[in-house]
Protein backbone atom coordinates (compact mmCIF):
# COMPACT_ATOMS: atom_id res chain seq x y z
CA UNK A 1 0.00 0.00 0.00
CA UNK A 2 1.41 3.62 -1.19
CA UNK A 3 0.55 6.68 -0.19
CA UNK A 4 -1.04 9.39 -2.34
CA UNK A 5 1.58 11.77 -4.95
CA UNK A 6 2.87 14.59 -2.22
CA UNK A 7 1.98 12.39 1.12
CA UNK A 8 5.24 11.24 2.76
CA UNK A 9 4.75 8.77 6.14
CA UNK A 10 7.35 7.39 8.59
CA UNK A 11 8.04 5.86 11.74
CA UNK A 12 10.19 8.44 13.41
CA UNK A 13 12.63 5.54 15.21
CA UNK A 14 14.48 5.05 18.22
CA UNK A 15 13.49 7.48 20.91
CA UNK A 16 14.99 7.79 24.37
CA UNK A 17 12.54 5.86 26.31
CA UNK A 18 9.10 4.45 25.73
CA UNK A 19 10.33 2.86 22.25
CA UNK A 20 7.20 0.47 22.68
CA UNK A 21 5.42 3.47 21.49
CA UNK A 22 5.26 3.79 17.80
CA UNK A 23 5.34 7.47 16.33
CA UNK A 24 4.99 8.07 13.08
CA UNK A 25 5.19 10.84 10.90
CA UNK A 26 3.10 12.39 8.06
CA UNK A 27 4.03 14.97 5.35
CA UNK A 28 2.30 16.67 3.26
CA UNK A 29 3.86 18.71 0.00
CA UNK A 30 1.40 20.38 -2.24
CA UNK A 31 -1.28 18.81 -0.45
CA UNK A 32 -5.17 20.86 -0.02
CA UNK A 33 -7.06 19.19 2.74
CA UNK A 34 -10.37 21.04 2.79
CA UNK A 35 -10.55 23.53 5.85
CA UNK A 36 -13.64 21.36 7.08
CA UNK A 37 -11.60 18.25 7.48
CA UNK A 38 -9.19 20.14 9.70
CA UNK A 39 -8.95 19.92 13.65
CA UNK A 40 -12.78 19.29 13.45
CA UNK A 41 -12.42 17.41 17.00
CA UNK A 42 -10.82 20.18 19.61
CA UNK A 43 -11.06 23.01 16.77
CA UNK A 44 -11.67 24.59 14.02
CA UNK A 45 -10.78 27.56 11.29
CA UNK A 46 -13.01 29.68 10.74
CA UNK A 47 -13.38 30.92 6.61
CA UNK A 48 -11.67 34.28 7.16
CA UNK A 49 -8.48 31.82 8.76
CA UNK A 50 -9.42 32.62 12.24
CA UNK A 51 -8.61 29.26 14.57
CA UNK A 52 -11.43 28.62 17.65
CA UNK A 53 -10.31 26.02 20.12
CA UNK A 54 -13.75 24.36 21.42
CA UNK A 55 -14.37 23.84 24.93
CA UNK A 56 -14.49 20.41 26.67
CA UNK A 57 -16.52 22.06 29.09
CA UNK A 58 -14.42 20.93 32.21
CA UNK A 59 -12.47 24.21 32.56
CA UNK A 60 -9.82 23.24 30.52
CA UNK A 61 -8.85 19.87 32.90
CA UNK A 62 -7.84 18.09 30.11
CA UNK A 63 -4.98 20.72 28.66
CA UNK A 64 -3.83 20.71 32.20
CA UNK A 65 -3.33 16.60 32.55
CA UNK A 66 -1.83 16.53 28.93
CA UNK A 67 0.37 19.40 29.86
CA UNK A 68 1.42 17.46 32.96
CA UNK A 69 1.67 14.23 31.18
CA UNK A 70 4.23 15.70 29.06
CA UNK A 71 6.47 17.52 31.22
CA UNK A 72 6.50 13.89 33.49
CA UNK A 73 8.10 12.17 30.76
CA UNK A 74 10.26 14.92 29.61
CA UNK A 75 11.69 15.24 33.38
CA UNK A 76 11.96 11.37 33.63
CA UNK A 77 14.22 11.65 30.26
CA UNK A 78 16.47 13.89 31.71
CA UNK A 79 16.55 12.51 35.81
Amino acid sequence: LEPLEGIEVGDIGTKAGENEVDIGYLRMKNVRVPRKHMFEKKSHVEPDGTYVKHSSGNGGADDKTHYLTMMTARVALVA
